[in-house]
């Protein structure tokens, strides 16, 4: 922000007063087991194998600030049976809760049906049920000053390092 001292900014609306945003609560380090065929809703994707999915674990950067996401992991995963992660990082919000979704970005639900997803994901990023079923984890992280991660979100520019 220095170097541009004209530029007004302004931070993102909090996701529990956004218009659109659909927001759940912040739950730190909450567990859940997604049991084999559990389905969120009814039509989406079942889950192919038991699934952990950890909500809003803290993640934190070498400048102290916070970001939060969300771990989706085979339960079979442990301190000895790692797997290797696959990391979606975006302002659009975790688990289905930002304003980006299928269902409101264009027709038809973008032409994808709900058995191909399972409701878990985030707009553009991977299906955590089904990339678990693969042998992977899942860190679906909320970019840096977006949904409840700490600092300040910045697009398409400059950002403190």
């Amino acid at each position: 922000m220095a170097r541009f001292p004209d530029l007004t900014y302004k931070p993102l609306t909090h996701p529990s007063s956004h218009p659109v945003f659909k927001y759940n609560g912040f739950h730190p380090n909450k567990t859940y087991l997604l049991p084999k065929g559990h389905v969120r809703e009814s039509g989406y994707q079942a889950s192919p194998i038991d699934v952990i999915w950890q909500r809003d674990t803290a993640i934190e950067m070498r400048d102290g600030i916070k970001l939060y996401a969300d771990v989706f992991r085979p339960a079979t995963t442990n301190e000895d049976n790692k797997v290797p992660a696959i990391i979606p990082w975006s302002p659009y919000g975790k688990v289905g809760t930002g304003s980006q979704t299928y269902d409101n970005m264009g027709p038809w639900r973008m032409g994808i049906p709900f058995q191909a997803l399972s409701g878990y994901e985030t707009f553009e990023g991977p299906n955590p049920l089904e990339w678990c079923g693969r042998g992977y984890a899942v860190v679906d992280v909320d970019a840096r000053g977006a949904g409840n991660s700490e600092g300040d979100v910045a697009f398409w520019g400059e950002q403190a390092r």
